[in-house]
């Protein structure tokens, strides 16, 4: 028995590292066009705004389109920010391409460029100040589900070195796990296909992904982003007929839309389960071995 888990957000609690990119973000605006810093705050909410009021059309653009919502979790609203920010340069809203001007006069080509830059900056902070993001369960739940005999792939857009590197500061690089970093979950093929949930059409059309979970054929899967984690495995689960359990991992910042529509849709051989915290997956090996 074979269970994929995503990693930032389902083994650790992302607040403290998004915020860290937030800053870093915000930080490196202010200071390569000092004569506005003071509208770096009065943009950011701007953009917020905007994103809150049509939440479906921002998030994490790939190929043109929206891979994932900036709603759904804390990294990817910062994606959403960079994103709308690129746009408001191109369209010259909001004085947005003065600040890319000053982006660009410091080789940073883009916000985007700069949301790069700053997450690599807190990985390497948390890297340097041995900061260990991972939830307190974390632990118990992954020995609990290897003592069950289930194998643990984790599938992350995340580095293997960076996720190696936080696994050997809590003591568990010895378990027998494996780890498939840089799963670009994220990157959108050339043939668009979309599954609906609620008012949001998904995208489903994940080549990268999909070679994943076509090598892998797991049982389960768990993630904390509906889109890049759960949509495609649901859909060729349904494809192929065969069974799988898909688990949610409910945090603060989860959506209302698609822990409701876990909560409520039934698809024949597919559980879908929303959950607060990791332990259930033992309780779920338990029963399944």
């Amino acid at each position: 028995m074979k269970i994929l888990c995503d990693f930032d957000g389902v083994l650790t609690n992302q607040v403290e590292e998004a915020l860290q990119v937030q800053t870093a973000f915000l930080q490196t605006l202010a200071a390569i066009h000092p004569e506005q810093a003071q509208g770096v705050e009065t943009l950011y909410k701007r953009v917020l705004q905007v994103m809150n009021e049509n939440p479906w059309r921002h998030g994490w653009v790939r190929n043109g389109r929206v891979s994932a919502f900036a709603n759904e979790d804390l990294f990817i609203r910062m994606n959403g920010v960079a994103s709308c920010l690129d746009q408001w340069a191109y369209e010259g809203l909001y004085k947005a391409d003065a600040w890319k001007k000053a982006l660009m006069k410091n080789e940073i080509g883009s916000f985007v460029e700069l949301l790069d830059l700053s997450f690599q900056k807190m990985v390497e902070t948390t890297q340097a100040e041995q900061r260990n993001p991972l939830d307190p369960e974390v632990t118990k739940v992954l020995k609990g589900l290897l003592s069950h005999e289930v194998e643990v792939v984790i599938v992350s857009n995340s580095s293997t070195s960076r996720i190696e590197g936080i696994l050997k500061m809590a003591e568990l690089e010895k378990l027998p796990i494996r780890i498939r970093g840089n799963a670009k979950k994220y990157e959108l093929g050339n043939e668009p296909k979309t599954m609906e949930v609620g008012s949001y059409f998904v995208e489903v059309d994940r080549p990268f992904y999909q070679k994943i979970l076509d090598e892998e054929k797991p049982q389960a899967v768990i993630g904390d982003v509906f889109s890049l984690d759960l949509a495609l495995p649901l859909t060729l689960a349904q494809q192929s007929g065969e069974e799988i359990d898909l688990f949610l991992r409910k945090r603060e910042y989860t959506p209302q839309w698609s822990q409701d529509w876990m909560e409520n849709s039934y698809f024949s051989g597919c559980r879908l389960h929303v959950i607060d915290e990791l332990s259930v997956l033992v309780q779920w090996a338990q029963g399944a071995s």
